[in-house]
């Protein structure tokens, strides 16, 4: 939760929505009112920051 809590709020939104809530792209977009295309974007950098921070733990997220 801590990690998630330092990205961007839409980078974490969609990342969240994508993710953990298992939402698919075309859903995200719709949820976020905008397009697959940009939500991907917004979803790579936020991800790549987010395997830089947590490295070897970043199982944790998808743990229940």
């Amino acid at each position: 939760m801590e990690a998630l809590a330092t990205l961007p709020p839409r980078g974490r939104a969609v990342m969240v929505l994508r993710y953990l809530d298992d939402h698919s792209v075309e859903a995200v977009a719709e949820l976020m009112d905008t397009t697959p295309a940009s939500d991907q974007e917004h979803l790579q950098p936020v991800a790549q920051q987010l395997r830089a921070l947590l490295g070897d733990d970043r199982e944790l997220l998808f743990q229940d």
